[in-house]
């Protein structure tokens, strides 16, 4: 059985981050199309990093894209309930918490890193070796979503790791 996630410390740290710099939030760049929900975008030194969804259940869906505007350089779709393709949990150390969101492609595993503390990041992680390590620049500033709201696109897993959680020194 999944376990619902619920929009617990980060979700609070959002909304406060939302309601303290409207101005920042509303100006991020993304990748989804009009017709797609942001659940998830922010802007890293050079790139672009979006989650966006279309539709509920069925014939939707939940996409990564990285890259530019015009110039999408990898994008990843996952539907809903069995199909979904992407993972989350929280973890917690012993001086932050953070929750995760992560896929497989082709033997790569592909993390977003969203703490408490510190700025949203990007993971890219390939035999257990991390090939690229990205964070968003502004920290939250240059972020918008609620990466922590509920989808039927996201497997939620519970606490803790996982044979399937990346594993990387930096968390």
């Amino acid at each position: 059985m999944t376990k619902l996630h619920t929009t617990g410390k980060l979700g609070c740290f959002l909304l406060t981050a939302t309601l303290s710099t409207p101005s920042a939030v509303a100006a991020v760049k993304n990748l989804c199309t009009p017709n797609e929900q942001v659940f998830f975008s922010c802007e890293l030194p050079k790139k672009i990093v979006s989650l966006c969804s279309a539709g509920n259940a069925g014939p939707g869906y939940m996409e990564y894209r990285f890259g530019q505007p015009g110039n999408i350089e990898l994008r990843y779709r996952g539907g809903s309930g069995a199909s979904a393709a992407f993972m989350r949990t929280d973890v917690l150390g012993a001086s932050n918490a953070a929750d995760l969101i992560w896929f497989e492609n082709r033997g790569v595993q592909y993390v977003l890193n969203f703490p408490v503390r510190g700025a949203p990041s990007l993971e890219v992680i390939k035999s257990g070796r991390t090939l690229a390590r990205m964070s968003c620049k502004n920290g939250w500033g240059s972020s918008s979503g609620d990466p922590a709201a509920r989808s039927p696109f996201i497997v939620d897993k519970p606490t803790g790791s996982y044979p399937e959680l990346p594993v990387s020194g930096n968390r």
